[in-house]
């Protein structure tokens, strides 16, 4: 798992908190065997999911806490669905 930035929210892999502390905050993304390999017949949107590195964009912004566990701050996108 990684962090990666996300420059138009202003999260960066490389934040500080206000005591000077690293505070790194960016979208959190996945990559490994467990991870599914694509949408089925969705070649499009598999593009927009996983990039050419393999890593899974999961379109949440975290931040990593100091046990090295993430914490979801965000969602990059914010999409609404009205009945």
């Amino acid at each position: 798992m990684k962090l990666m930035d996300v420059p138009e929210m202003s999260y960066f892999a490389t934040d500080v908190d206000a005591k000077g502390n690293p505070t790194p905050r960016g979208e959190i993304c996945t990559r490994g065997e467990s991870i599914f390999q694509s949408y089925y017949k969705q070649p499009e949107k598999t593009k927009e999911t996983i990039d050419e590195d393999g890593w899974m964009h999961s379109g949440d912004v975290g931040v990593m806490l100091p046990n090295g566990g993430f914490k979801v701050i965000d969602r990059k996108k914010n999409i609404f669905k009205l009945s």
